[in-house]
């Protein structure tokens, strides 16, 4: 027997602790957009080499199917009838808020005095897609719940994701984030350098 099929997933790191939300069914279709950072080579300064001033602006867009029954085996919460889907759904859109505890924290810290402006960290989002591990932002999520038990409770939902990458240009050197698109940048130019052999080997 073949080994299982892969499922793409998503990790979400918070102070330490890290929930993985694993697809129970692989999107049909990943959409990918990439709009590079350049200067020169115009009209307006034909002397101007072109110039990348970074890695380019990479946005992904994916929908996420999550279903439930009585008889579920393959989602980590066990008791459909108290939850539904609501663990899955929470999970991807608290990455979208601060944390309660930074909340108040910072609303302790503001009527001190010991801070002018509320600021919150942002929790590490890693789009793991096969090979692909990317550090994501999401940039917009649009959830419809289609089905409910008797308790109102949704039992399944889609949900429409916009994530754009995290580049070295994005994060500091310090942020976990960096390390992890500097091996993402790197699988990709692995990759290539596959094709740039074969063409090398099919003009010999």
């Amino acid at each position: 027997m073949g080994s299982p099929a892969q499922r793409g997933r998503i990790e979400i790191t918070r102070d330490g602790e890290k929930s993985i939300v694993v697809f129970q069914f692989n999107p049909s279709s990943l959409r990918r957009s990439l709009q590079p950072k350049m200067v020169g080579g115009n009209s307006e300064s034909k002397a101007s080499p072109l110039y990348f001033t970074g890695p380019p602006v990479e946005t992904m867009n994916v929908r996420v199917e999550i279903a439930s029954d009585e008889n579920a085996s393959d989602i980590p919460w066990k008791d459909v009838s108290a939850y539904g889907v609501r663990p899955m759904l929470a999970a991807l859109e608290s990455a979208m808020y601060p944390a309660v505890d930074q909340i108040e924290s910072s609303e302790k810290k503001l009527k001190s005095g010991k801070m002018e402006i509320g600021v919150y960290g942002v929790p590490l989002i890693v789009f793991i897609w096969g090979e692909t591990k990317a550090p994501v932002k999401f940039t917009s999520m649009s959830i419809t719940e289609q089905q409910f038990n008797k308790k109102l409770l949704p039992t399944l939902a889609t949900v429409d994701l916009g994530m754009q990458v995290l580049t070295a240009e994005d994060v500091q050197p310090s942020d976990p984030a960096y390390s992890v698109y500097m091996a993402y940048q790197r699988t990709k130019e692995k990759l290539a350098q596959l094709c740039f052999e074969s063409n090398v080997a099919a003009g010999e």
